[in-house]
């Protein structure tokens, strides 16, 4: 088996295959006598609908789905989600099939005395389009708790610099880091095998791949000065925590947002917490995405400014200094400011920025 397949096996469950009442009667026998041993075939698959739980293949006639009174059926079809549905007959009936597709979920159409081999192929078929669903959500749900876990590590560092016991702080986001890191390490090579199947799994691998990055860097942040209050945080590269922040807002299924990098300015502030709070501010927030983003010198300031289509910069700021990771920028002095010479811009001032070595 290729690596490929035991990776499917592994996200998959045991193959059941239902059968409608006229499907018994057409395809049963070939059914029993050639997957019998390995799959679980529901003969009588209407009649024990209450008790069944997909997913599963759910074989039906093209009579049954056209038929009046096919509501049973179709909760059926329902419960073998994200199983799919194979259709006996009604090749040369459009509407037919276009009920099928768009009403059944069916994924291959058979003719209506099909023999064997056509009825075994178009269950594999099917069969291949589950492994491949179960797959996905299986991914989209691991790629949900790695985020859950990556909120949880600036929960900690916050409430440790909030109670003022930064060494405790410290040591409990570095074997918080060290572990997650692991962690997505893991799903990330999970996530480069199965990306083949689906954009979206090779959009979560790749989100993954730069949150792994994230962690690190935090993780090496956490572990190097540790008894150096003053030294203990190395500057950050603004112009890569932009970059880094547009990337995974695409990734995330947000549109592309512009801008001009090259600041060539560095900024001590924990630069996890930095890529929350700019996401926040950047991506899907209460008056929209912002189009665009780039990063300059003021001063002594570093100056992160964000422009929206229509939004009133002036409404979004209250909102933003609400979210977990503010304190942590406010802490280090980081302020958001707006501009009378155009209600659409919003700026992240951090301070003490420096020219980066990177």
């Amino acid at each position: 088996m290729s690596s490929l397949g035991q990776l499917l096996s592994s996200f998959t469950v045991p193959l059941q295959i239902w059968l409608s009442p006229e499907a018994r009667s057409r395809v049963a026998a070939v059914l029993v006598e050639r997957l019998g041993h390995r799959a679980q075939i529901q003969t009588q698959a209407l009649a024990h609908a209450g008790s069944l739980r997909g997913p599963a293949v759910l074989l039906v006639t093209a009579r049954e789905i056209m038929a009046p009174a096919a509501d049973d059926l179709r909760e059926l079809a329902a419960r073998a989600h994200p199983g799919r549905t194979v259709l006996i007959g009604g090749t040369d009936d459009r509407d037919t099939l276009m009920a099928g597709i768009n009403e059944w979920g069916v994924v291959r159409v058979v003719p209506s005395d099909p023999d064997a081999e056509t009825v075994l192929a178009a269950v594999a078929d099917a069969e291949a389009m589950l492994k491949r669903e179960v797959a996905l959500e299986t991914a989209i749900d691991d790629l949900d708790i790695e985020n859950s876990m990556l909120a949880s590590a600036i929960d900690q560092l916050s409430s440790g610099l909030t109670d003022g016991r930064s060494r405790v702080s410290a040591a409990a986001l570095t074997s918080f880091a060290e572990g997650l890191a692991v962690t997505l390490e893991r799903e990330v090579a999970r996530l480069a095998e199965v990306g083949a199947l689906d954009p979206r799994i090779e959009d979560a691998r790749r989100g993954l791949s730069l949150l792994t990055a994230l962690v690190d860097r935090a993780y090496d942040r956490a572990t190097t000065h540790p008894t150096n209050e003053d030294d203990r945080h190395p500057p950050e590269p603004l112009d890569d925590i932009i970059e880094m922040v547009r990337q995974l807002i695409v990734y995330q299924g947000g549109a592309p947002i512009s801008g001009v990098l090259g600041s060539g300015l560095s900024t001590s502030i924990e630069p996890l917490a930095l890529v929350h709070h700019l996401m926040s501010m950047a991506d899907r927030g209460p008056l929209g995405s912002a189009c665009a983003m780039e990063v300059y010198r003021s001063g002594e300031d570093a100056v992160i400014e964000l422009r929206y289509e229509s939004a009133d910069a002036a409404q979004l700021v209250s909102a933003y200094k609400e979210s977990i990771t503010w304190p942590l920028l406010a802490s280090a002095g980081a302020r958001i400011t707006t501009t009378e010479a155009d209600p659409h811009i919003l700026r992240l001032n951090l301070p003490k920025a420096s020219a980066s070595n990177a």
